[in-house]
């Protein structure tokens, strides 16, 4: 299964972050190691993964479907907690057999299927036996064999072995990497925090901090070409000395910049001058026609503007809808469009780079000028006053001066209101800089709103706050 994650945000009640702006593109048949401190959001991606929990915003495809067209039952992943989540009045047979009922299975497939799965895990003498007759590396089998009896596309584990003893490990890892070998079409996504299970497990590594994805790529090169101190922290709890970090995968000393980034490896983006003229989009010789809601998300001026291109994203090689760049080769590094940039890991290389268009970002003046997410007009009305938008019922933060803003939904679609007005909760906000982006659930709505402020420049008002909404359904 094909995982493409588009900035998506998952917030709790208490205005927490499980994900924010968290984006990447797991290729079917891989195996992902998320690694990542306690509470950096890698239990919230495997629960959105597995559709145990709904995103507030964003979009998450699963081999290039919306996940919110795909109902649970269809969703064909399966996923190992920490707990093996065994019933315990059930046999291990019986046990296997549960994983199977949510499908529309006649009773021979499910024995052939159940049987399978028990012989496939050494699993045959102990079908009869209750749980609490197992050793902890039975368990750990009959929690295996739940999984892949439902014959997954996507095989989730959170954290498998927090409560397995140090010596029943390697076992255990030996266990995985064999489970891998037989079902090389499944992406497995395995979340640790255990740095020595993420690097021997993956031929991917993806590492989160505070519900972002800070690096992702193969975990022989994370590992010795990270993007910054904070990538070397999260691997091998490193701290900067000065402008430098000792990087334990190379044994030498990194220097770093002023933001915490390695110099000497490979930069976070591709950093080039751009400018947008309708729908074409200049990246210094090369022009790249844009889909039509990209110059409607573009809420910059358009002087010192510059294109961010995730290195991750960058191939020397052509893919599927992807973007060309020319590019020289300088030793090690790349001269592209007249500005030399060091980019590692990049194979196939023949005087140009790929990218695929909708990964790019602009930016001006080093703030964010390109909105996740299309901002259209078409009627609420609310009012900015000591620093809060307020809406008929309740208010958000909001940085703008005072004066009256409208808010709009397109489409003709009204909001479920009651003698309080329009009922919302706030999902997040975006910082722009001088603009401002906002996303609200509105009752009666399955979907969220975006929400943009208008243009201030110092005390000079340009025009009336303007909050432009579009609701976006999934």
């Amino acid at each position: 299964m094909r995982i493409e994650a588009k900035y998506i945000s998952q917030v709790y009640p208490n205005g927490s972050y499980g994900l924010d702006d968290f984006s990447v593109e797991i290729e079917s048949g891989s195996f992902v190691t998320v690694l990542g401190e306690s509470g950096c959001g890698k239990t919230t991606l495997l629960r959105v993964l597995s559709g145990l929990e709904r995103y507030a915003c964003g979009e998450l495809y699963l081999d290039g479907v919306l996940s919110t067209d795909i109902k649970l039952k269809q969703r064909k992943t399966a996923m190992v907690f920490q707990e093996y989540l065994l019933y315990p009045k059930f046999t291990v047979w019986e046990n296997v057999k549960t994983a199977l009922e949510r499908y529309d299975l006649d009773g021979a497939e499910v024995m052939r299927r159940v049987n399978k799965a028990l012989r496939d895990f050494g699993l045959t003498d102990v079908a009869s036996q209750l749980p609490r007759n197992l050793s902890g590396g039975q368990q750990q089998r009959v929690a295996l064999a739940k999984a892949v009896v439902t014959d997954p596309e996507l095989l989730l584990f959170d954290e498998p072995l927090s409560n397995v003893a140090e010596e029943q490990r390697a076992e255990y890892m030996s266990l995985i990497s064999e489970l891998k070998a037989r079902l090389p079409q499944t992406t497995f996504v395995y979340v640790t925090h255990n740095v020595k299970e993420a690097l021997t497990l993956g031929e991917k590594l993806l590492v989160m901090k505070d519900g972002k994805a800070v690096q992702y790529g193969d975990t022989a090169f994370v590992s010795r070409n990270p993007y910054s101190a904070e990538v070397l922290g999260v691997l091998y709890g490193t701290q900067a000395e000065g402008n430098r970090i000792y990087n334990p995968a190379t044994k030498e000393f990194v220097v770093l910049d002023a933001d915490g980034e390695c110099l000497s490896g490979q930069p976070r983006y591709l950093k080039l001058p751009a400018s947008l003229d309708g729908r074409t989009l200049k990246l210094g010789g090369t022009q790249i026609e844009t889909d039509e809601d990209y110059p409607f998300r573009f809420i910059g001026t358009g002087k010192d503007t510059y294109a961010y291109i995730p290195s991750d994203k960058i191939s020397g090689s052509p893919f599927r809808g992807s973007e060309a760049l020319e590019a020289e080769r300088d030793g090690e590094n790349y001269i592209v469009a007249g500005v030399k940039v060091r980019l590692c890991g990049i194979k196939d290389f023949c005087g140009k780079l790929y990218f695929p268009s909708d990964s790019v970002l602009l930016y001006e003046n080093g703030v964010r000028a390109l909105a996740h997410y299309r901002i259209n007009d078409v009627n609420c009305y609310g009012a900015v006053r000591s620093g809060y938008l307020r809406l008929p019922c309740g208010k958000i933060a909001y940085r703008g001066k005072n004066g009256r803003v409208r808010v709009t939904l397109r489409g003709g679609n009204k909001a479920v209101t009651d003698k309080k007005g329009l009922k919302f909760t706030c999902l997040g906000e975006d910082d722009f800089g001088e603009f401002r982006i906002a996303y609200l659930r509105l009752k009666g709505f399955d979907n969220y709103v975006t929400l943009k402020t208008g243009k201030t420049y110092g005390k000079k008002r340009i025009k009336p706050d303007l909050f432009e909404a579009v609701v976006r359904y999934e």
